[in-house]
């Protein structure tokens, strides 16, 4: 019986511990909130370079650019967390960069999310 109990405190404290880190955690900000935070650093106008530099330098994943008929897309995934009304699925959190085709400047930043 000790033991059992010693277990489903431990599963519930490591729960909450997981649930306070996903409140904590910078992608569980608003949309304008991280895309304030990224226009700052790769303001609208910017070179595709500035983006890869600030991805490179500031952000951990993989970056994957994908060129439609209007314009280059740069996309990141900028994190993820998780939330009670969709538990156990986490809330991955990307950042999307869209440069015009014609002179390679940034146009638009958007903020995506998607749960599992």
């Amino acid at each position: 019986m000790k033991k059992k109990t010693l277990v489903m405190a431990a599963l519930i404290a490591l729960a909450l511990c997981a649930l306070a880190f996903s409140f904590l955690n910078s992608a569980n900000r608003s949309n304008e909130a991280i895309r304030a935070e990224v226009l700052k650093a790769t303001p609208i106008g910017c070179r595709i370079d500035a983006v890869k530099e600030y991805v490179e330098t500031n952000l951990r994943g993989s970056m994957s650019t994908e060129p439609d008929d209007r314009t280059i897309e740069v996309s990141f995934p900028y994190g993820t967390y998780f939330e009670l009304r969709s538990f156990p699925w986490p809330t991955t959190v990307s950042i999307q960069w869209q440069f015009s085709e014609a002179n390679g400047k940034l146009e638009n930043v958007q903020v995506i999310r998607r749960t599992r």
